[in-house]
């Protein structure tokens, strides 16, 4: 048994005994060792409870197939999130000693790989910062830290809580634990991002007396708090090469430049163009409302009870793209075959006289009949066929105009089709997270009806004879 066993403890998250030396400022806890015989940078992470792969990193290295998992996204040690693409096993060679660990895929990783806890654990893992050097299986072999070099890069953090108003952008003054740096390149955190819904861009700043200057834009309606002791991203000298962000394509240089790769989204009333979601949210609420036949006030009616901001723009955006579907100017009808829906065999016409009426309710038959004629849902009419009008009043007070249809239904041969059961089709909707309902405004309105059946739909008022062209409601 190895010497170096005597002075060591295991402990469950793979730590040391109170023995060993207060840690070295110079290393760092990973190691470089072969994972799928491709030699990799990997953090041992104690505080990592699952090993997580970068998608980069899996890609640059011969691996077996990506299977799904049910955990979707993890929680980090910041407050942000890590989204998962699923899991994928890895062979981990420490010496002649070959391990095996089931890792999350993820693109939002900062280090190539963590070996977490799961690891650490199951192949009884110390780390001992006085030598140096990771053990496992009990000291049985060991690798040695890496040591921390200057060019690594360096956490930048929040020295004090800030407040960023709606639509602002603020400078902050971040700390950095080095005095001073030139030209240095700042790599933004994607969790604080994702988690607080704020913008980070990739800089070159100066670093001077341990602070440098960072741009933070909030793009959505409600202010964002971002705590103390955050980590707003990493500092690293600009002449490293490092993976960010660089659209090639928008070089001047490029054969392929093109000025409309800067826009990406564009306003279907007006044709102009913005590169973010935001600013054609604004433009909408600003300007183009005007050209909508249905109002603002109903867009946004429709999206007040989705309590995310962003998922709230974008459902409002989707409207915007297809406002004709909730235009209450007029029923356009769908497009679909003439139905035959009413079938009284040989039975003669049935006819009956205009009941008599106020002068209030011949007003609103007329202006009823006028919008009913203007959207083309009804046309004038000879049928021999004919069934009065009556004013029905709602419960809120107004009026409903309404055909007293109850001697045509009475010789109307019924269809029999299968209504769904209630408790049926809740059964359906369990496990679902979203729901969303169709509904059809004047639904029989949108519906053609054929012609051979259109005089059976006839109603006469004081002022005429009319026929339903589509399915009468």
């Amino acid at each position: 048994m190895p010497s170096s066993k005597k002075h060591l403890r295991r402990y469950r998250d793979g730590d040391t005994s109170s023995k060993k030396k207060n840690p070295s400022s110079s290393y760092s806890s990973s190691i470089q060792v072969p994972v799928n015989n491709t030699l990799t940078k990997v953090l041992v992470d104690t505080g990592a409870a699952i090993s997580l792969i970068h998608e980069e990193t899996l890609q640059q290295m011969q691996h077996q197939p990506i299977y799904p998992s049910s955990l979707k996204e993890v929680h980090t040690a910041n407050s942000g999130f890590l989204s998962l693409v699923g899991l994928v096993k890895l062979n981990v060679r420490i010496n002649y000693i070959t391990t095996t660990i089931d890792a999350y895929v993820t693109g939002d990783l900062v280090c190539p790989l963590i070996l977490g806890r799961d690891w650490i654990q199951q192949n009884h893992v110390n780390v001992n910062f006085s030598t140096n050097r990771i053990y496992i299986h009990h000291g049985l072999t060991s690798v040695p830290l890496l040591p921390i070099l200057r060019t690594e890069p360096l956490v930048m953090s929040l020295p004090r809580t800030i407040v960023i108003p709606p639509f602002h952008e603020k400078f902050i003054s971040g700390y950095v634990p080095v005095k001073s740096l030139d030209h240095a390149l700042f790599t933004p955190n994607i969790a604080l991002q994702h988690t607080r819904l704020v913008l980070i861009p990739h800089s070159i700043l100066h670093v001077r007396n341990h602070h440098g200057i960072v741009s933070i834009i909030n793009n959505t309606r409600h202010s964002k708090t971002i705590p103390h002791h955050t980590p707003l991203g990493f500092i690293s000298p600009s002449a490293e090469t490092n993976d960010i962000n660089v659209i090639n394509e928008l070089s001047n240089t490029s054969p392929h430049f093109s000025s409309d790769r800067l826009f990406l989204f564009s306003c279907i009333h007006c044709d102009a163009q913005f590169s973010t979601e935001i600013n054609l949210y604004k433009h909408l609420n600003d300007c183009c409302n005007k050209n909508l036949n249905c109002t603002k006030n109903q867009l946004t009616k429709l999206v007040e009870h989705v309590d995310d901001p962003i998922k709230r723009m974008k459902v409002y955006l989707m409207l915007h793209q297809y406002e004709k579907l909730f235009d209450n100017s007029c029923t356009q009808g769908i497009s679909c075959s003439p139905q035959y829906a009413i079938n009284t065999g040989s039975h003669p016409p049935l006819t009956e006289h205009p009941r008599r009426i106020s002068s209030r309710n011949r007003q609103i038959i007329n202006e009823e009949v006028k919008k009913m004629l203007t959207n083309g849902i009804i046309s004038p009419s000879n049928s021999p066929w004919a069934s009065p009008v009556v004013i029905v009043t709602k419960p809120d007070g107004s009026p409903r105009f309404c055909i007293d249809y109850r001697r045509l239904n009475a010789i109307t041969q019924k269809d029999v089709y299968p209504l769904p059961r209630i408790d049926d089709v809740i059964e359906c909707l369990n496990g679902s997270h979203i729901f969303s309902k169709l509904d059809l405004r004047s639904g029989y309105f949108q519906v053609p009806l054929a012609p051979e059946e259109r005089d059976k739909t006839a109603f006469i008022t004081p002022d005429g004879l009319w026929q339903f062209n589509r399915l009468p409601q």
